[in-house]
């Protein structure tokens, strides 16, 4: 018997990647995708973080340099839901199942991207209320949270590893995308 799932946001990155997963099991599943907003600019404000110049790149975002913010590639997204969905004895009952692959601070993910790309990048941290001239105010306050609080739960890659074993890494991420690297 195929299960329903429906997927809000389903033009979206993270969405689409769980319909494709869901998608390499048709006999398990029957999907319903429900498109979200097509001018949402959630995904796009990310980019315009970096200002670029003649030799280097400043990563201008309101992140304290101790916060370490979650991190994964969108499309493991559906693997770990697929997972999820496969195995529900083991991830289901009311669960919260993470989606992290790494918890990097800013230094970290600039000196990622130099190794990664052999960018000149640094990190200059904005002010909320410059920051909120190009984000929506949920993201800043969410930044906010990792600035004062942190991961809640620290052992999230941890848990999104065992379900999902081949997580990418942020370094992964950017050799494959070659993010910045033109």
């Amino acid at each position: 018997m195929r299960r329903l799932i429906v997927v809000v946001g389903a033009d979206g990155r993270q969405g689409s990647s769980v319909i494709e997963a869901l998608l390499e099991y048709p006999d398990n599943w029957h999907i319903r995708g429900i498109t979200g907003d097509l001018t949402s600019t959630h995904s796009q404000n990310f980019i315009t973080f970096f200002v670029s110049y003649t030799e280097n790149l400043e990563f201008r975002y309101p992140v304290l340099s101790h916060a370490r913010i979650p991190f994964y590639d969108i499309h493991d997204t559906g693997k770990v839901v697929c997972e999820c969905f496969q195995h529900p004895d083991r991830w289901g009952h009311r669960q919260t199942v993470p989606i992290v692959a790494e918890q990097l601070t800013m230094e970290e993910i600039c000196a990622t991207i130099r190794e990664v790309s052999g960018k000149d990048i640094h990190f200059v941290p904005l002010s909320y209320d410059e920051a909120l001239l190009k984000l929506h105010r949920e993201t800043v306050n969410n930044l906010r949270w990792y600035n004062d609080f942190g991961s809640i739960d620290e052992r999230q890659t941890e848990k999104t590893k065992e379900i999902y074993p081949k997580m990418k890494t942020f370094a992964e991420w950017v050799r494959e995308t070659q993010w910045l690297m033109e």
